[in-house]
């Protein structure tokens, strides 16, 4: 292994993560990148940093579970009786989730009530048990989607993941 300024360069990948407001990297180390002994300017690929092209990549990694986990709740919510609609909101309905974000699902319904509430919590708490990803379901009556507030808006602009005909 040659060093540079006598520290090994990993090569390898990294996984970003936030810890108190600054961004911090860590390496899976494999290998070590053969860096060279002369001073050189240090480049993104030789600091095993991911391309502005991968850590796109990455961010639409991280979407998909979120979609295919609201997806899934989606699917378990329609067979509840009284729900009309189900629709994704917040993150991962704009394509900006981060590691840690959970999945926002607005559950549009006939009645707020428990008798439909309880089976929608279970199927949330069903998802987050076979996803590891927290599903947040909000019941919401349809004369609620209709008001002019900045919540109602948001749903509107949501992506419908199930919706009763």
């Amino acid at each position: 292994m040659e060093c540079h300024y006598g520290i090994g360069i990993p090569h390898g990948r990294g996984h970003f993560h936030r810890q108190g407001g600054s961004s911090h990297r860590s390496e899976t180390w494999g290998h070590f990148a053969s860096v060279g002994s002369a001073p050189a300017e240090p480049s993104r690929s030789t600091l095993g940093l991911p391309s502005s092209r991968s850590s796109a990549r990455l961010v639409s990694v991280q979407l998909v579970p979120h979609r295919e986990a609201a997806r899934r709740f989606a699917k378990l919510a329609s067979g509840v009786a009284g729900v009309r609609r189900v629709v994704l909101f917040g993150s991962a309905a704009r394509g900006t989730v981060r590691p840690g974000s959970d999945v926002d699902v607005a559950v549009v319904l006939d009645r707020r009530t428990e008798a439909t509430l309880d089976p929608i919590y279970d199927a949330a708490a069903r998802i987050r048990d076979e996803t590891g990803l927290k599903v947040v379901p909000v019941g919401v009556v349809r004369r609620e989607l209709e008001a002019d507030t900045p919540f109602a808006r948001s749903l509107r602009e949501g992506e419908v993941l199930y919706e009763r005909r």
